[in-house]
């Protein structure tokens, strides 16, 4: 009798002690991730991103967003430099020498796919090899 309310009693304060540890558990995730959340709102985006600026190849997306205005920008050069009204296509010429793939009919030579040539800057490219725009 007495041993066997000992084992009961044991085995209630395992059961316990279990219980204990999985509340413990469960309430520390969840006050690790409230932390978080409020870092990230106190801090805001750019306080956490800042390291990655200064070293673009850490975070791509930042390193595209960054060169997109200067995507754009190179993008309204050739479009100038090889527009119908261009007094010369010299200017032309060297901008679209080394992306002259793009705008390529023959599939075969094509890189119009290639999202790693960023062919839709030099779409304007197409002037030198369209008859018709001349």
């Amino acid at each position: 009798g007495k041993e066997d309310g000992n084992i009961s009693a044991q085995t209630n304060m395992r059961e316990w002690v279990v219980r204990c540890q999985v509340i413990v558990s469960v309430l520390s995730i969840v006050v690790g991730v409230v932390t978080c959340i409020v870092l990230v709102l106190a801090l805001g985006d750019n306080a956490l991103h800042a390291d990655k600026r200064n070293d673009p190849s850490k975070v791509q997306s930042t390193y595209y967003s960054t060169n997109q205005q200067e995507m754009l920008q190179l993008a309204e050069q050739v479009t100038i430099a090889c527009g119908v009204s261009s007094s010369g296509m010299s200017t032309c010429k060297e901008l679209c020498h080394n992306h002259m793939c793009c705008v390529e009919q023959d599939d075969e030579y094509s890189c119009k796919s290639d999202v790693t040539k960023d062919c839709a800057v030099y779409a304007g490219c197409v002037a030198l090899i369209d008859d018709n725009l001349w």
